[in-house]
């Protein structure tokens, strides 16, 4: 879709423009509720940095007096892997680690 928008398909550059109404939707109530200071685009969002980065600080500007920026994400599009991947390992770890070093339990 990205693709055939960039090519000026009309319906594709509707379809882009209906997201970035959505996304930035989205976004004011991120900045609402949690007051970033930045707001990572990742996958093929970010991939689409090109089309969709002006309209949605615009779209945010527009109905939101919190403004954090926007960037693209540097990991491209394994972002959402990775993410989940680093959340995982954060889950993990103590629960690995907890268990190998606690005190073993008194013998009666």
């Amino acid at each position: 879709m990205f693709a055939q928008a960039r090519d000026g398909e009309p319906a594709a550059v509707e379809a882009v423009r209906q997201e970035v109404d959505r996304l930035g939707y989205a976004l004011t109530v991120v900045a609402a509720l949690l007051d970033p200071d930045v707001v990572v685009l990742g996958g093929g969002i970010g991939r689409s940095a090109d089309l969709l980065l002006r309209p949605l600080e615009q779209a945010l500007h527009e109905r939101s007096p919190l403004r954090p920026r926007l960037e693209t994400s540097r990991i491209g599009q394994d972002a959402v892997l990775l993410g989940a991947v680093a959340t995982a390992l954060d889950t993990a770890r103590p629960e690995v680690f907890e268990r190998r070093t606690a005190p073993a339990p008194a013998r009666p």
